[in-house]
């Protein structure tokens, strides 16, 4: 059996409230004034619902979203379908952190559509798939390496055990890949 193959759900869905499509990309903005950024998350539909108790607007039907999010100091998570929104908005908004998943970054036209915002520096990637077949492909290659470490993550569920991972040629490095592994 391989730790690949079982579910790991950290918590219950976290109460969110979906904004209207027209609300300005940045009133989601997060951090403070000199570290103000938006934060997109590319996720399958599907797992949205099931990471999500969505009340508010309704979300698009693609099988790929973009989604704003923020968390209020009240706790409260606000998401905003920006899916079909136009890069220059977003740009416009402040600058943009992505969590892409794996399964929406192997869709080559989601891909496609946000290509200028998942470089290296500015989007991480989350393992929704096995890492592992993706490796063994990647070391097919010989002058490619992964650089890897376990982190742990204190949240509101205790710690969870992250593996973040990067692929690298001598000259250059994949984005982050972050997966979790295990919840303490």
């Amino acid at each position: 059996m391989s730790v690949e193959s079982e579910t790991l759900v950290l918590e219950d869905p976290l109460p969110a409230v979906a904004l209207p499509p027209g609300t300005p990309p940045g009133a989601l903005a997060a951090g403070d004034a000199s570290r103000r950024h938006l934060f997109l998350a590319i996720r399958p539909r599907q797992a949205l619902l099931e990471q999500y108790r969505l009340r508010g607007a309704p979300i698009g039907d693609a099988a790929h979203l973009a989604v704003l999010r923020c968390q209020g100091d009240d706790g409260v998570v606000e998401l905003l379908d920006v899916t079909d929104l136009d890069l220059g908005q977003l740009a416009n908004a402040g600058p943009v952190i992505v969590s892409i998943a794996m399964s929406s970054l192997a869709d080559e036209a989601v891909q496609r559509h946000w290509q200028l915002l998942l470089s290296q520096n500015q989007a991480t990637v989350f393992c929704d798939l096995r890492p592992s077949v993706n490796i063994r492909g990647w070391l097919g290659d010989p002058d490619l390496r992964v650089r890897y470490t376990i982190v742990g993550v204190e949240g509101r569920v205790g710690t969870v055990r992250l593996l973040v991972f990067r692929i690298e040629d001598g000259t250059t490095t994949s984005r982050l890949y972050l997966t979790p592994v295990s919840r303490l």
